[in-house]
């Protein structure tokens, strides 16, 4: 089982968890925008 609990307490930092929540959200935000940016997907038929 992967416990983030175990490594906030294996590294002594128990807002380690609190910490990350604001990060995850900022690649996110980051992913949107790389996405929107992107062209076009263009799918031309075979005949």
């Amino acid at each position: 089982m992967n416990d983030p609990n175990d490594y906030c307490r294996e590294v002594g930092d128990a807002a380690y968890i609190a910490a990350l929540v604001p990060r995850l959200v900022t690649v996110s935000m980051r992913i949107l925008d790389l996405v929107a940016a992107l062209p076009e997907l263009v799918i031309e038929d075979e005949v």
